[in-house]
């Protein structure tokens, strides 16, 4: 046969003498012997060479080249075949297999080999090895680093550079490959002298030229070669075969979308890297029921029959301790009926009085049909915010020897032993020093222990070894980073380690009372609590891991949005009295905050639900500026319709105000009413705030009253911020509330007292009651409608009155000629106590499907009740230094061959222990779904390479019943 052989630089020697002895007509192409490092720019060359072949006879193209990073898929075949040998790298030629490769690789993974062809091309003859010595950065001065870790993390940037630059460290050998041509003295003199340089050890190995003379003979029909018949293109499979022949026409596999092995062989130069993720839609074990059809403009309807099963005692008991209110519902989960509800004000000095009063109003019935109590609470926020809970001691381990971590927590040692970004370790953990740390540690009194390691989530056993110690000096909790999070991100897993030890304590005495209570009423169904993602777990799991009930009542809301409409994809906002919560839920389940809660100015690694908290609500602080801009919140305060229905004195006040007998208008402040809130928190107090803290014993007071009591020359000279901050004080004034009692679309309290306040704010601001009432109506439908816009245009503030004036006319008319309509096509989920008057205006305004499903006020409660469990676990595919790919994940680090086998066993291992953690969590569901996401990198060639594979598995299903 006639064949042409389009080869690297690196194969001349051999190919060379090989083709004078092959029984077929050989002709020689060789290219550059750096093309490898550009694979762009390697397959358009050999394509180039390809098609300049046609028509000069040949009966065969062999190219001589391996995987190369993706430089030889998509070659096309003309008229005739392209041979391409099925091998990752040019070694497996010189070695004659991918088995002696591998066992080669398994012996001594640090290799650099030294080949004929090698010497010949890519040095310079005789050039000392001292010139070609590469030195081992450190990341941290890298040019690139500050750039990638303010995008990804110190963690992630440092392990992108690594990835690229990990061709230039741990050697440990050098080998010289005898193919048996060329001068082989010099060859290996030059091995030894490199090994001599940098202190590896130096061996000589025997080649293989078998696959060689295959090639050259026309041996292809042997399962390591692949053919490309004409009109066929080559694709990467990503499993064992490497390569695969399709048809031009046909649509790529799905395997040719998924990253395969990098090359081997070290790059002329490092690249700059920029990373992308690739998102694959999740993939269930079982089929995904349908998406309910679209429904009207505005919807109220009642709970949709439950799809899931629920098996035993089917009433579940639901409490939601919310910012202003805390809700208790008494719920048929198998019905999905509401048999009883209850409000009460949540007491935040301690939530158990406000549970209590909205458990003595639930008609229980016989307790031992309730199955589940479920609560969701603001305590874990609360808690983080204020600054309250344990003091546990943190034991970290730096990214590197000498540093310290930034991190928010005083009591904290920093010891040795470093892992790298790849989960080697770096540096040994000294016993005694960190012996040393518990005790310093304990003779401070610390209650707890926090621990974290610099990639622990790639190798926990330092994190392990420290808990070990501390253990044996103490009796106290012991939290590890690695247990909570699979993240990278050291700092913000160091903060969930220090935070959850912290809330150990508080939420145990939350959790112990919430049991008492259920307890003393003969409830003895298991007792489950929310996380900040809306799933749910039981008592046992909440005291472990407490961080992760932060933001749980926000997930509540979402829960129980999506169970009362059985939407799978919509918007949910949850508009309570002091904030509005919004979120997504997508596929069924909410979307997940990508980097982890942000609380109190604490970055952690909880896992929660991507929720926006805008202070807007139904005892929102009504206002106006100085040139009549309109202030809606975010301060909370009473409303003065249920102020003046508790206190008929304040009543009096309150009517007594006449609006045109007020000098000061630039504000209404003369509205404003304060009371004592909680007067033994009164500590530390200057003379002017005792002087207001007496005046209010007797009971509420307006400003202007205020100011007389305290003998203050002018209302506006009463300051009780402070007083207000520290809880001591409330205030009362005009909220939304008091407007929905004006209107009669709510009216629980004083109706006159409401309709008085609205005439003395109206008249203070230029307008007649009526008129006034429409333009604060507009102005909240606005923002609601700002938020729903935020979340999807994330760059877009929620102030309308920094949205271009285009926007400005779908809310307050149409200017001119330009008429503008908005259509949203995402459902508009609204629950909550104040939406039923609100929402279908922003249903118009953006003209989207509005659904208020029956029983809003209570959906948190609902949602508590009404949530599964569901459990994430992560595992990161990575590439190995050659050839070959390692799974991370909680179960150890494991190595495999190809791609496919790596993503499989990350899979299993990640289902296996999502299975395990939800059983203990509290539901017996086995049924998995699973995300593929990958990450990869770009030179500044434009190639592109794998850096990453995350793969995650959800179980979720329903709490076990009693």
């Amino acid at each position: 046969m006639k064949l042409k052989v389009i080869a690297c630089g690196v194969f001349e020697p051999e190919l060379t003498a090989l083709a004078g002895e092959s029984p077929n007509e050989i002709r020689l192409h060789f290219l550059d012997a750096g093309l490898h490092s550009t694979p762009n720019k390697l397959r358009e060359q050999v394509q180039a060479e390809i098609d300049r072949s046609v028509g000069q006879g040949f009966q065969g193209i062999i190219v001589s080249y391996g995987l190369c990073g993706r430089g030889t898929s998509s070659l096309v075949a003309r008229d005739c075949p392209i041979v391409i040998p099925r091998v990752h790298d040019c070694m497996t030629l010189f070695l004659g297999s991918r088995e002696e490769y591998r066992k080669q690789f398994a012996a001594n993974p640090g290799t650099f080999y030294v080949t004929p062809g090698w010497y010949e091309k890519k040095m310079i003859a005789g050039r000392p090895v001292q010139e070609n010595r590469v030195q081992d950065p450190d990341v941290r001065k890298d040019e690139r680093f500050s750039e990638l870790s303010e995008r990804f993390g110190a963690e992630n940037a440092a392990y992108i550079l690594h990835f690229h630059d990990s061709w230039k460290r741990n050697y440990t050998r050098a080998a010289f490959i005898d193919t048996g041509f060329g001068d082989s003295h010099r060859y290996a003199s030059y091995a030894q002298d490199m090994a001599r340089e940098f202190g590896w050890h130096y061996e000589r190995l025997a080649g293989d030229t078998s696959l060689l003379q295959d090639l050259l003979a026309g041996r292809w029909e042997d399962s390591r070669i692949c053919v490309l018949r004409p009109g066929q293109r080559s694709v990467l499979t990503g499993d064992e075969t490497i390569f695969a022949a399709i048809d031009l026409a046909a649509p790529s596999p799905a395997g040719e979308s998924t990253p395969v092995e990098p090359a081997t062989e070290p790059p002329a130069t490092a690249p700059t890297c920029a990373v992308a993720r690739q998102a694959v839609t999740p993939t269930p074990e079982v089929p995904e029921e349908e998406a309910p059809v679209a429904k009207p403009a505005v919807q109220l309807h009642a709970p949709r029959p439950n799809s899931g099963e629920v098996s035993g005692t089917t009433i579940g008991l639901g409490i939601d301790a919310g910012g202003t209110y805390t809700d208790c519902v008494l719920y048929d989960l198998r019905s999905n009926v509401l048999l009883s509800k209850a409000k009460a004000l949540t007491t935040h000095y301690d939530l158990m009085v406000g549970i209590e009063k909205a458990l003595d109003q639930i008609d229980l019935g016989d307790t031992g049909r309730i199955g589940l109590v479920a609560l969701s609470t603001t305590l874990a926020t609360n808690s983080i915010v204020e600054g309250k809970g344990g003091r546990p001691g943190a034991i970290v381990m730096s990214a590197a020897p000498g540093s310290n971590p930034n991190l928010n927590w005083s009591v904290m040692r920093t010891v040795g032993g470093q892992m790298g970004i790849d989960g080697m370790e770096l540096e040994p953990p000294d016993r005694a020093e960190i012996a040393h740390a518990v005790q310093e540690l304990l003779a401070e009194g610390v209650d707890a222990f926090a621990i974290s390691g610099y990639a622990s989530v790639k190798n926990p056993e330092h994190e392990l070894l420290v808990r070990e110690i501390v253990q044996s000096l103490g009796d106290l909790p012991v939290v590890c980073g690695h247990e909570l999070s699979s993240r990278l991100n050291y700092v913000s897993r160091a903060n969930t380690a220090i935070l959850n030890a912290r809330l150990l304590p508080v939420v145990r005495q939350l959790l112990d009372a919430v049991q008492g209570s259920l307890d003393r009423r003969g409830i003895e169904a298991p007792l489950m609590v929310v996380k900040g993602d809306g799933s749910l777990v039981n008592r046992k799991t909440a005291l472990e891991r407490p961080v992760e009930t932060v933001l749980s009542g926000p997930a509540a809301s979402v829960s129980g949005a999506k169970h009362l409409t059985g939407l799978r994809d919509a918007i949910i906002l949850d508009m309570g009295g002091t904030t509005t919560d919004t979120a997504v839920i997508e596929d069924g389940l909410v979307r997940i905050s990508p980097q982890g809660a942000r609380v109190g100015g604490w970055l952690t690694s909880v896992e929660a639900a991507d929720i926006a908290t805008t202070g807007l609500g139904g005892d929102s602080y009504l206002s106006f500026s100085g040139d009549r801009r309109l202030l809606i919140g975010p301060r909370r305060v009473v409303p003065l319709s249920y102020l003046c229905s508790q206190y008929p004195a304040a009543r009096e006040m309150l009517l007594a105000i006449d609006p045109d007998a007020v000098l000061e208008r630039s504000a209404p402040e003369v509205l404003d009413f304060f009371l004592l809130a909680r007067p033994e928190y009164a500590d530390g107090l200057d003379s002017r705030e005792q002087q207001i803290v007496e005046a209010l014993r007797e009971g509420p007071l307006s400003r202007g009253a205020l100011a007389v009591r305290i003998g203050a020359l002018a209302p506006n000279l009463v300051r009780p911020k402070r007083l207000e901050s520290l809880g001591v004080v409330q205030r009362a004034a005009l909220t939304p509330t008091d407007l929905l009692h004006v209107s009669g679309q709510f009216a629980a309290w004083d109706v006159t007292a409401a309709r008085h306040a609205l005439t003395v704010f109206a008249t203070l601001y230029g307008l007649d009651g009526q008129e006034m009432a429409k333009r604060i109506f507009d102005c909240i439908t606005e923002r609601l409608a700002a938020e729903v816009i935020a979340r999807e245009h994330e760059d877009t503030g929620d102030d309308p009155e920094k949205w271009p004036g285009i926007l400005k006319s779908v809310f307050r008319g149409s200017s001119g000629r330009l008429h503008v309509h908005l259509s949203y096509d995402r459902p508009i989920v609204a629950i909550g106590a104040p939406v039923k008057p609100f929402f279908p205006a922003v249903g118009r305004s953006l003209g989207a499907q509005v659904v208020i499903p029956e029983h809003a006020e209570v959906a948190n409660a609902i949602g508590a009740v009404a949530s599964e469990v569901v459990v994430r676990e992560q595992a990161v595919v990575r590439p190995g230094e050659i050839a070959n790919y390692v799974v991370h994940s909680r179960a150890g680090r494991t190595e495999h061959e190809n791609l496919r086998d790596a993503v499989e066993a990350a899979k299993s291992e990640t289902a296996s222990l999502a299975r395990q953690r939800a059983l203990q969590s509290g539901t017996t569901s086995h049924d998995v779904r699973y995300r593929v996401d990958e990450r990869r990198a770009y030179s500044s060639a434009g190639d592109e390479v794998l850096v990453e594979v995350l793969v995650e598995a959800t179980v979720n299903g329903r709490p076990t019943l009693q």
